[in-house]
């Protein structure tokens, strides 16, 4: 049985051969690699989710106009999560590789622990405001 071989021809401006290189490296290893991509989802979707609570929290904390407000106190650390968490998210190549993966597994336990230090800090708000309260609490029960 003979198989052939189609040779294609591919006109790319120089621009567009990496993410058509990309494209074709998915395309070939998808198969292999669709646990691998599916854990990382997982983990980028788990992180994203975590990011857009931060945001609520320091929003909420932001807006409130009680006489007592502590966000002076907590924003270096909320902005310190939201910065740790953007560059996370912002670090998930489209195509994942061996270099990516590796770095990855060597980085995130540093960074989940220099979260956890501040989300430690920032568990223990305590609003006057009972409604604002509830609202930080919610969102820290999300994150947990």
């Amino acid at each position: 049985m003979k198989t052939e071989n189609k040779l294609e021809i591919v006109k790319l401006t120089i621009e567009n051969f990496i993410p058509w290189l990309e494209n074709k490296f998915n395309e070939k290893f998808e198969t292999s690699l669709e646990s691998l991509k599916d854990r990382f989802v997982g983990i980028f979707t788990i992180f994203k989710l975590i990011f857009q609570k931060v945001i609520e929290i320091d929003k909420i904390l932001s807006e409130d106009t009680s006489e007592v407000n502590v966000y002076p106190i907590y924003k270096p650390l909320l902005d310190n999560m939201i910065r740790l968490l953007d560059l996370m998210l912002k670090e998930f190549p489209e195509c994942l590789d061996l270099e990516f993966v590796e770095y990855f597994f060597l980085s995130v336990q540093e960074r989940i622990q220099i979260f956890l230090a501040h989300f430690h800090q920032i568990f223990h708000i305590n609003q006057s405001d009972p409604i604002i309260n509830n609202k930080i609490s919610n969102n820290l029960c999300k994150i947990r």
